[in-house]
């Protein structure tokens, strides 16, 4: 019986007893009441449950339920209206997009519990989303949670938490957060989601990771990436700290039949992931393999060291920290040429004197991974001339952030000034300085180069 509806009988059937029993009912009703109150706002947070199951003859649908009846379902996520067309439901409900969100409802508008919906599990392209449903050629799939995370009524920031369960045949492997199952997995997923592997692939655990490279994507690529995945994950491994969940690498493949081709890539907590559909362009191999080193290197960056306030941080350290993993296992030659000589020449031309450098970021988020390489081989330099490194500084930064500081710039570069050598500090503080608008000069001074 729905909490509501029991308060009202015990506060109804108050009026027809006895006093002693009057005053017993009260409390009772009175307690119910503090009850309901302090446990409401999390109970709306968590009323539905969502399940995404497999068929034996592969395919796929999601079912919600609720606790309560409701009204509606809000998506929590919605780039576009697609879903009204490759989602089929049952004949009394239907998928309504009004002002850039999509709800589910009955056509009648009557309250429900449930509703179970058919998927097309093919890949699509979303604005600024991710797609789906990332096909591999054996049948596997990737599934991106985020794109089913529903509300009860409407969605609101407060609502972060997801019961998410995946059922399928018992001979699939399902990977979830780094943990592997068979046949069924079941989580509370939150933020944005995360990628679930189902499918018939045998995962490669190798102790730092776990990786599913798709069998049908071109040899060179595959073989590129099977020898050196794992080597710049053992880099990262022995440089800085362990992520807090097994990282996974993902690289999937899909033909089309209409002369699509294209790729999409992306990272998620702890994941880094690939789909290519139609044709694959083999001269792309470098650049595949530098997006995994990057994408990779925020794995291991750790999340509370990300700062909102200067993503020059986190891009910088990724694309040198990238580098130096290829250079390292003797790729660097064929993963990217002169990776920072060219990042300097782009940095450069993109300063502007009379704009500071952290408007300049702000105009040209490019130059956050330019600049930032730039600043950030500057330091390893600098580190490496005192016996020290660039994964020495940021390892302290992060021991520093969870030792309890802010995760931002002014607490980097405070860790930083007692690792670099005073005049770079220096520099690189003048620099960062918001009435700087000299920002070529000072760049020209840090790298040598005027």
């Amino acid at each position: 019986m729905p909490s509501a509806l029991r308060f009202a009988n015990l506060l109804k059937s108050a009026f027809t007893m006895s006093t002693a029993m009057k005053v017993h009912c009260l409390f009772i009703v009175v307690l119910t009441f503090l009850t309901m109150s302090l446990t409401m706002p999390q109970t709306l947070a968590n009323t539905i449950s969502t399940t995404l199951s497999k068929s034996e003859d592969g395919r796929w649908s999601v079912e919600y339920q609720s606790a309560e009846p409701i009204s509606q379902l809000q998506f929590k996520r919605s780039p576009d209206n697609s879903r009204a067309q490759r989602w089929q439901l049952p004949e009394q409900f239907a998928i309504a997009y009004e002002d850039g969100k999509e709800m589910i409802r009955r056509d009648d508008g009557a309250p429900f519990t449930q509703v179970e919906a058919e998927l097309t599990a093919t890949y699509i392209t979303l604005d600024k989303e991710y797609a789906p449903f990332s096909p591999f050629s054996d049948g596997g799939l990737l599934v991106y949670s985020g794109r089913f995370f529903v509300c009860a009524g409407h969605c609101d920031t407060t609502q972060n938490q997801w019961p998410m369960r995946v059922e399928a045949p018992i001979t699939n492997t399902i990977i979830v957060q780094g943990q592997i199952y068979q046949g069924e997995a079941q989580w509370t997923d939150s933020n944005s989601g995360h990628n679930i592997y189902v499918g018939p692939a045998e995962q490669r655990y190798q102790g730092e990771f776990v990786s599913i490279i798709d069998e049908g994507l071109p040899p060179s690529l595959r073989e590129l990436m099977d020898s050196a995945l794992p080597e710049f994950m053992r880099f990262y491994a022995e440089h800085l700290a362990a992520p807090e969940s097994m990282p996974q690498l993902f690289a999937s493949y899909s033909p089309t039949s209409d002369g699509r081709y294209g790729h999409q890539g992306g990272v998620l907590p702890n994941q880094v992931f690939m789909h290519w559909y139609g044709w694959v362009d083999e001269s792309a191999v470098n650049q595949t393999l530098w997006f995994f080193a990057h994408e990779a290197a925020h794995i291991f960056q750790q999340p509370h060291t990300f700062s909102s306030d200067a993503a020059w941080l986190h891009e910088g350290s990724a694309e040198l920290f990238a580098e130096l993993a290829l250079n390292d296992k003797a790729l660097h030659k064929t993963a990217r040429p002169s990776a920072i000589e060219n990042a300097q020449v782009a940095c450069v031309n993109g300063l502007t004197e009379g704009i500071s450098f952290d408007q300049t970021l702000k105009q040209n988020s490019r130059l956050m991974y330019s600049c930032g390489l730039v600043l950030f081989n500057a330091m390893h330099n600098d580190l490496v001339a005192q016996g020290e490194d660039i994964f020495s500084l940021w390892n302290a930064y992060d021991a520093a952030v969870t030792g309890g500081e802010q995760a931002s710039e002014t607490t980097f570069m405070s860790v930083a000034s007692r690792h670099l050598s005073a005049l770079l500090s220096t520099q690189l503080n003048s620099l960062l300085q918001p009435d700087n608008l000299h920002p070529v000069d000072v760049m020209a001074n840090i790298t040598g180069s005027e």
